[in-house]
C-alpha cells in the first residue's frame, strides 16, 4: 500500500483536508465498533453468569434427587431384610 509522506501532504494542502476527514470518519467508525463490541461482550458475560447459575441449581437438584433415591433404596432394602428375618419360621 502506498502512503504519502508528511512532506507530500504539507505540500499539497488540498489533500490534507480529505485525508483528515476520512481519518476522522474512520476513527468515529472504530469508536462505534468498540462500543458495540463492549456492549456485546457485557451481554454475553451476563448470559454466561445466568446460565452458570441455573446450571448450578440443576446440578444441586440432580444430586439431591439421586441422594434421595439412594436413601430410599437403602431403607427399602433394610426393611425388606428385616421383614424376611421376622417372618421366617424357626
Amino acid at each position: 500500500m502506498n502512503r504519502l509522506s508528511e512532506q507530500d501532504l504539507r505540500a499539497s494542502g488540498a489533500m490534507t483536508l480529505p485525508v483528515d476527514q476520512q481519518r476522522r470518519a474512520l476513527e468515529h467508525r472504530l469508536e462505534l465498533a468498540k462500543e458495540r463490541l463492549v456492549a456485546d461482550l457485557s451481554r454475553v458475560s451476563s448470559m454466561l453468569k445466568s446460565s452458570a447459575g441455573s446450571m448450578r441449581k440443576n446440578i444441586v437438584r440432580a444430586a439431591v434427587t439421586i441422594g434421595g433415591l439412594l436413601l430410599l433404596g437403602i431403607v427399602t432394602a433394610v426393611v425388606r431384610r428385616r421383614r424376611r428375618l421376622v417372618w421366617r419360621p424357626l
